[in-house]
């Protein structure tokens, strides 16, 4: 077996970059996604099939190749027997007056 091409290796690009952080999102979702499927002990093939034709497909999705939508993370998420929980946070902090 040959070693990995270490020159493949992607460079680490500063956060404001939004398609960089929407890639490292999708992947994040990717890997979150397959650790689920895999202890509900499905296979990429199954939970593809079950979301029905308008389903993306799974490993797709886990390698961090498509970017599911909200009906499809809820669909997998119910599937998995998961949650799918969502924050949304400021970029920048939100002053608080002393009066509050």
């Amino acid at each position: 077996m040959r070693a990995k091409d270490r020159s493949a290796v992607a460079t680490p690009v500063m956060a404001s970059d939004t398609r960089t952080d929407h890639a490292r999102y999708t992947a994040a979702i990717g890997r979150m996604l397959c650790v689920a499927r895999q202890r509900a002990g499905l296979t990429c093939s199954a939970a593809t099939e079950a979301l029905g034709p308008d389903g993306a497909d799974v490993a797709a999705i886990e390698r961090g190749e498509t970017t599911p939508t909200l009906p499809q993370l809820y669909a997998l998420a119910d599937m998995y027997g998961a949650r799918i929980e969502v924050y949304v946070w400021p970029r920048t902090p939100v002053p608080v007056s002393p009066n509050r």
